[in-house]
């Protein structure tokens, strides 16, 4: 189940990143709107389908539900996705750090505050780290070549970047 949460995690920013490599900028709104529409349907529809698989097979069919899945995922991409212009270049670790501390401490506030309250130094904590690594990962985007995000020089680019901050913190 670990895995499953580790993989969801990391696939998540990788479509919003598809989607900027393969949709131009008019486009990217409606592919966004698209694979977040149907994230959302299957988040309403997933544990119904769970109960059913639980209740008349075996609880076991909710993880190996997901390998017939994946498979016919993986072909329809190899089918359907238009291959990209192949790039090179080095990851940003730096800004990953970044952009993995503001992504673990805001999943991490925002999941406590409830039991934790707002005036607990363990809320102002990871409010404060959250916010801390997001203006240092923003700053450090402006500066590097190979950013971690990409280049943030309007406002779709900004979009691009609020969109997979929220498939983050989401899925984390």
């Amino acid at each position: 189940r670990a895995l499953q949460g580790v993989a969801g995690a990391v696939l998540m920013p990788a479509q919003s990143s598809l989607i900027s490599l393969h949709f131009p900028p008019k486009s990217r709104g409606r592919a966004s709107g698209i694979i977040i529409s149907t994230g959302s349907f299957f988040l309403v529809v997933g544990p119904m389908i769970g109960g059913m698989l639980t209740e008349w097979l075996s609880w076991r069919w909710i993880f190996w539900i997901n390998l017939p899945i994946s498979i016919i995922g993986i072909i329809l991409i190899s089918f359907l996705l238009p291959k990209g212009p192949k790039k090179s270049g080095k990851i940003d670790w730096v800004g990953f750090s970044f952009f993995s501390i503001f992504s673990s401490f805001a999943t991490i506030y925002f999941m406590q505050l409830t039991s934790w309250g707002w005036s607990d130094p363990k809320s102002f904590l990871c409010a404060s780290l959250s916010g801390i690594a997001l203006l240092l990962g923003l700053k450090r985007e402006k500066k590097v070549a190979n950013a971690f995000v990409g280049p943030l020089k309007d406002a779709n680019e900004c979009e691009i970047l609020f969109v997979r901050l929220r498939h983050c913190n989401l899925n984390l």
